[in-house]
């Protein structure tokens, strides 16, 4: 019989999702995903106007991790890349229109 953490669930889907509260964006993914439980690494690019981070994410903090960013501007891009034991990549990417800009000054 087969089980376990990820039985049933779509292996290439990250269902990756960002929600805006207050001047913060929380970005989350399914952590017990086949593709998160047996990654190798990850990397989440965030793109905020003119402003690009890459995050490495090392399999625990994929597992484990809820990521909340403070935005800068309008609108911020997420990409999350999982890349697993076996080497397969899945990549998701997700956009919030914040509707204002906190961290601009007039």
């Amino acid at each position: 019989p087969t089980g376990g953490s990820g039985a049933g669930r779509e292996p290439y889907s990250l269902s990756l999702t960002a929600a805006k509260s207050g001047h913060t964006i929380r970005v989350r993914w399914d952590r017990q995903a086949p593709v998160v439980l047996k990654a190798r690494s990850g990397l989440l690019t965030i793109t905020d106007g003119s402003y690009s981070k890459a995050l490495s994410l090392e399999p625990g903090q994929l597992q484990n991790e809820t990521v909340i960013y403070h935005y800068l501007t309008s609108l911020v891009k997420f990409r999350l890349e999982v890349v697993s034991l076996d080497q397969a990549s899945v990549t998701e990417a997700v956009e919030v229109h914040t509707g204002d800009a906190p961290g601009q000054t007039p």
